[in-house]
C-alpha cells in the first residue's frame, strides 16, 4: 500500500490478497476483491449509510439509488451500499453491465488492477483528478522499463474543412492549435516534473498533443490501440464518458476488442 494525495492506494504488482490491510484499518473501508483477471470491476465505495446520510458528507459516496441492480443482475444492495456477485462475473463483461455502470450517477463502478503492460498513456486535462492520476502512476508503476505518454487533446472550435484529401488545416486553425498547445504546457510541465520526482527518467516520458478530429474519448481510445499501449489513466469525470461512448457504438472494432485487454485507471 502507498498514500497518494492522502488516500491509501494499492500497489497490484505486489498485492498477494493476504488481506492485512483490509484487517488493520481503522474505517474499515479497504475490501478484498477475487481478482479473475488483471483488471475488475469494484465498487469503489464501502459507506452504508443512507443516501440522504452520505450526500450530506460526500459527493462521490455511493447512495444506494439501486439503478445498477435494477439494470444488471450482477449487481445487488446490501446495507444500502451496491455490492457485485463475483462468482458470476466474467472479465468480459456484457453490455447490460456496461449500462449499469453509465448509470451510476456517482460513478463508482470502476475498474481496477494492475497495468497490462508497461506503456501508459495519461489522458491529461485541467482537472484535479487527471494530475492525481499523474501521481498514482509515480507512486505505484515503478520506475523501470515505463514508458509513459502524457496526452491532452485540442478540440478545435469547429471542425476544419474535409475535402477529398483529407483534412485542411487552415492558417487560423494552426495558430489556434499553437496557442492552446503552449497555453497547456505549464500542466505537461508540472506532470512531467512529478513523475520524475517519483523517480521516473525523463526519456521515458513523452508529451503528446492530439488535435481532435471526431471526439476526445474516441481520439484517446485511437491513440492507445495504435501507439499498443496497454492502460489507460483518466480523471473520475471521465469514466462515464468511456461508457457512453462504448454503448452508443462509436468505438471501431478494433477499439473495441483491445480496450478488452487495457486496463483503464479511473482516479477521483
Amino acid at each position: 500500500m502507498h498514500v497518494v494525495n492522502g488516500l491509501a492506494t494499492v500497489d497490484y504488482e505486489k498485492c498477494v490478497g493476504c488481506g492485512a490491510c483490509a484487517k488493520v484499518c481503522p474505517r474499515n473501508i479497504i475490501t478484498i476483491t477475487p481478482f479473475k483477471s488483471d483488471r475488475m470491476l469494484a465498487v469503489t465505495c464501502s459507506n452504508k449509510d443512507k443516501g440522504k446520510d452520505v450526500i450530506a458528507v460526500c459527493n462521490v459516496g455511493c447512495i444506494g439509488c439501486g439503478a445498477c441492480a435494477r439494470t444488471s443482475s450482477l449487481f445487488k444492495l446490501e446495507n444500502n451500499l451496491s455490492t457485485i456477485d463475483y462468482d458470476a462475473y466474467s472479465p468480459t463483461c456484457s453490455l447490460d453491465v456496461l449500462e449499469a455502470c453509465k448509470k451510476c450517477k456517482r460513478h463508482r463502478l470502476v475498474f481496477v488492477g494492475k497495468p497490462t503492460s508497461r506503456r501508459i498513456l495519461v489522458a491529461l486535462d485541467e482537472s484535479i483528478e487527471s494530475m492525481r492520476g499523474v501521481s498514482c502512476i509515480g507512486a505505484l508503476a515503478g520506475a523501470d522499463d515505463l514508458e509513459i505518454s502524457l496526452c491532452h487533446c485540442l478540440k478545435p472550435p469547429a471542425l476544419p474543412r474535409f475535402t477529398s484529401a483529407g483534412y485542411t488545416k487552415t492558417e487560423g486553425a494552426q495558430d489556434w492549435r499553437t496557442y492552446h498547445a503552449n497555453r497547456f504546457r505549464p500542466y505537461m510541465d508540472e506532470a512531467t516534473q512529478r513523475l520524475v520526482d517519483a523517480g521516473i527518467n525523463a526519456k521515458q516520458i513523452s508529451r503528446d498533443f492530439i488535435f481532435v478530429r471526431i471526439n476526445t474519448i474516441q481520439e484517446i481510445m485511437e491513440a492507445a490501440v495504435n501507439r499498443k499501449f496497454g492502460t489507460i489513466v483518466v480523471g473520475r469525470r471521465k469514466a462515464a464518458t468511456f461508457v457512453q461512448e462504448h454503448l452508443r457504438g462509436r468505438f471501431s472494432e478494433k477499439i473495441i476488442n483491445s480496450v478488452n485487454t487495457m486496463a483503464v485507471w479511473v482516479v477521483s
